[in-house]
């Protein structure tokens, strides 16, 4: 971290619009990786805050809305490669989401924060979609079924152990 390149807030903020106007494939976001914002006092640590939070329930619900399209291609298209992508990507965009943990100079509190709300809507969204295998496993008992279930809830577990 000694090469940090120090931005004004503006710039920050102008960053994570980017983020959220162009997606998670834009390359703003390995710019709002590299660069941390500098510390004016309290006040500047929650605008910081709010904004990173907007920017954490977007990358979230990108990150689950394109999880959802690669699995019902997945089940449209009778592929479980498909599946492997998407829980690949998936865990890349978890990742993607903790970046502000590698911010050295801020707060504990707000990092924790931050990461347990993160870990949460993960969990509900995990939970969420056990309920759905439970029921498209009850619904219909093939083979590929029985092997789509079997590879989404071992790349779950992986999903969970890494929080």
């Amino acid at each position: 971290m000694d090469n940090v390149k120090y931005i004004s807030y503006s710039d920050w903020i102008s960053l994570i619009s980017d983020v959220m106007t162009k997606g998670l494939a834009c390359e703003e976001l390995g710019k709002l990786k590299e660069v941390y914002p500098y510390s004016a006092g309290e006040s500047y640590d929650i605008m910081i805050y709010n904004q990173l939070a907007k920017l954490e329930k977007y990358m979230l619900k990108e990150s689950v809305g394109s999880f959802q399209k690669q699995m019902t291609s997945c089940l449209e298209e009778v592929d479980l490669e498909i599946a492997e992508r998407a829980f690949a990507r998936l865990k890349r965009h978890y990742i993607n989401c903790m970046f502000f943990l590698q911010i050295p100079d801020y707060s504990e509190s707000v990092k924790s924060k931050m990461s347990d709300e993160i870990i949460r809507n993960m969990q509900s969204f995990i939970e969420s979609f056990v309920r759905y295998l439970k029921r498209i496993e009850y619904i219909d008992n093939s083979v590929f079924i029985q092997d789509y279930v079997y590879i989404c809830k071992k790349n779950l577990k992986k999903i969970e152990n890494m929080y």
